[in-house]
């Protein structure tokens, strides 16, 4: 299901990113047919709900303007997209800083009309609510995991690591 949701977000996503049909075309055959695609797809691992949120915020992302509703529709990606794959927290900080910086670039660091803009309060608004998301979801299910014990001991004693290796 997020193979095919991925595949289907993949192509518009790309093609609003870059404008070009060719590398839409030429990047969604990338995708489509990498092994590691096809067999976490097959598989049904998390990874690939991993990347069918982030293409998701991506396809979101790329429909960017200036107004409520598209904040809305941004943070409600964000938040179900946090709550199944905290891996879309590295999408958000390139969006971020790049909003930001284009921000600045617009109002060259001119805070007095910069916080006066709508452009600029809707990106505190959508950044905000992203970082609060991140903030009740680490709290929530990172920081008093109930298997948190079980997961330390499982991964100390049955993942490689350096003191696990040794050397010839």
């Amino acid at each position: 299901c997020c193979g095919m949701g991925t595949i289907i977000l993949y192509y518009p996503t790309i093609l609003r990113l870059s404008n070009s049909r060719i590398i839409a075309l030429f990047s969604l055959s990338l995708l489509a047919f990498a092994p590691e695609f096809v067999y976490y797809s097959s598989e049904i691992k998390q990874y690939i709900c991993e990347l069918f949120f982030t293409v998701l915020l991506l396809f979101v992302y790329s429909y960017k303007n200036d107004s409520l509703k598209y904040t809305l529709i941004f943070c409600a990606t964000v938040l179900v997209g946090i709550f199944n794959s905290n891996v879309i927290c590295f999408a958000l900080l390139p969006m971020g800083l790049y909003d930001g910086w284009q921000i600045s670039r617009k109002y060259k660091l001119n805070f007095k009309t910069m916080f006066s803009d709508k452009e600029t309060k809707l990106f505190c608004l959508r950044y905000s609510l992203c970082l609060l998301f991140l903030v009740v979801y680490y709290l929530l299910f990172l920081c008093n995991h109930p298997l948190k014990e079980y997961m330390n001991n499982y991964w100390d004693n049955y993942f490689i690591t350096a003191q696990n290796i040794s050397p010839l």
